[in-house]
């Protein structure tokens, strides 16, 4: 039982270690692909899916070049500041569009 718990357990990161480099690279050359409009905070959104998909795709790297450890954390944080970044950062938020704007 335990050999068949541990064979599920390497299947499973296996089929992780596979994804993870296919999806940094869609999110960094996603946008370009479903073309999304360039505008001000489209730009915003785009550059943080870009250095996101970077890490994603880093780590996927490090996986596959030694055993998974806390280096894998580092992609859970990622998808977690791609879900908060809009909010945090405001995209498209006009109030900071007009801010940068008075300022320049």
């Amino acid at each position: 039982m335990a050999r068949k718990r541990e064979l599920t357990r390497e299947v499973r990161n296996s089929l992780i270690s596979a994804m993870m480099p296919a999806a940094g690279v869609w999110l960094f050359i996603g946008a370009w692909i479903i073309g999304y409009p360039f505008n001000e905070p489209a730009v915003d959104a785009h550059l943080n899916e870009m250095i996101v998909g970077v890490v994603v795709f880093l780590v996927a790297v490090a996986r596959m070049v030694r055993q998974r450890g806390p280096v894998s954390d580092l992609a859970v944080a990622a998808g977690a500041w791609l879900i908060a970044a809009p909010f945090v950062v405001s995209y498209g938020d006009t109030r900071k569009q007009m801010r940068r704007g008075s300022t320049t």
